[in-house]
């Protein structure tokens, strides 16, 4: 790492990750428009309210200016208060669930969040929820249809509802494999550990929610970011979220059971590359990656580079895909899907090679049925 905005950002947000003070010695004598780059480069990895606390860990005399200290501050509590929203969104989500006797589990997200030193100022999205038994997906949906008086179609991957101020993901599966030939081996694995054994909860305003065991989401997160790397692009708060996801659990997951559910999802070369992110960047330890790690610098420093130019998932890649017209929208992510996963092909040779394919199947069984 050469870049000077690059250094002071990682060392900023590795102590905001880990909640130890940063090395003051690189921000000494910095002026305006070099603070101003390195929160140009926090925004750009949907990461200003993480990064803001490394921030704050500085020396008043190291620290911002007052107009860009406070610049910066509105911004974080924007999120912070889009976070306390979803969460109470989530909370009231729950209690209504529990009255239609529906068990979802949440994904992603706010349960990522409460990982966080401070778990108001991850960035988040929207809710996303899956189904414990896909035959109560059509109760979630009738129950929202009524509630919003919408009738949104299933896309290729979940359909949205704009409820409760928050937009609701709602998937049917919990994990896609896109190789057909290894996909039903996968959800029956799933299956059996969600059913098997005590759920895994988390804390929500209150509010018990179900998230997914740790082996499975150690996969989950992995694959989640892997997707996007391939689509367009994944940013650092993705590998953030999966890192620190990791260390927090390190010591209940078992080594061989996570390389062994990496390599049926046909990811474990991509989990490899992104430890070495998690490692090298994040400041993770090799021995806190519970899976069997096997380190590649070439590779890691390739996903790093493709991570830095196209920022949180590749929305800051030049060519991004802008255009309005709908046709041409299309047109561009297929050929960004073609062209990425030929770039990739080599972490994931099996889901590379039949993800288009299976892009392609979805969204023609989506349109088929909106007719």
């Amino acid at each position: 790492m050469t870049d000077k905005t690059e250094k002071r950002l990682f060392i900023l947000l590795r102590a905001s990750l880990w909640d130890h003070m940063p090395d003051f010695s690189e921000f000494e004598n910095m002026i305006d428009a070099e603070w101003q780059s390195v929160y140009n480069m926090a925004r750009s990895q949907a990461l200003i309210g993480v990064i803001f606390d490394g921030v704050m860990k500085l020396p008043k005399n190291l620290q911002p200016s007052r107009m860009i200290v406070l610049t910066w501050y509105m911004n974080v509590e924007k999120i912070a208060h889009s976070n306390e929203q979803m969460n109470n969104s989530i909370k009231v989500f729950t209690e209504e669930m529990r009255q239609l006797g529906v068990d979802y589990i949440l994904i992603k997200g706010q349960s990522l969040a409460t990982l966080y030193p401070n778990k108001l100022r991850r960035q988040s999205g929207d809710v996303d929820i899956v189904v414990k038994d896909r035959k109560q997906y059509d109760i979630i949906y009738d129950y929202l249809c009524g509630k919003t008086g919408t009738n949104p179609k299933f896309n290729v991957k979940h359909v949205t509802f704009s409820y409760l101020n928050t937009d609701f993901e709602i998937h049917k599966d919990i994990m896609n494999l896109h190789n057909p030939f290894r996909k039903r081996k996968l959800e029956k694995k799933i299956t059996s550990l969600v059913c098997s054994g005590d759920s895994e909860l988390c804390d929500i305003n209150g509010e018990s929610v179900t998230i997914l065991p740790p082996l499975i989401n150690a996969v989950y997160i992995l694959k989640h970011a892997f997707d996007h790397l391939v689509t367009f692009g994944v940013g650092l708060r993705q590998v953030c979220d999966w890192t620190v996801f990791m260390k927090a659990h390190k010591d209940i997951l078992d080594k061989d059971e996570v390389t062994n559910l990496l390599k049926l999802c046909s990811i474990y070369d991509a989990a490899n590359m992104f430890g070495y992110v998690a490692v090298h960047y994040l400041g993770i330890n090799k021995e806190d990656l519970p899976f069997n790690y096997n380190e590649n610098k070439e590779l890691g420093e390739f996903l790093y580079r493709d991570i830095m130019a196209g920022g949180n998932f590749g929305t800051y890649r030049k060519g991004y895909n802008v255009n309005r017209n709908p046709v041409l929208r299309k047109t561009n992510t297929a050929f960004s899907i073609f062209k990425r996963s030929i770039m990739f092909f080599k972490f994931s040779p099996n889901e590379s090679l039949w993800f288009p394919v299976d892009q392609i199947y979805r969204v023609s069984i989506a349109m088929l049925r909106s007719k």
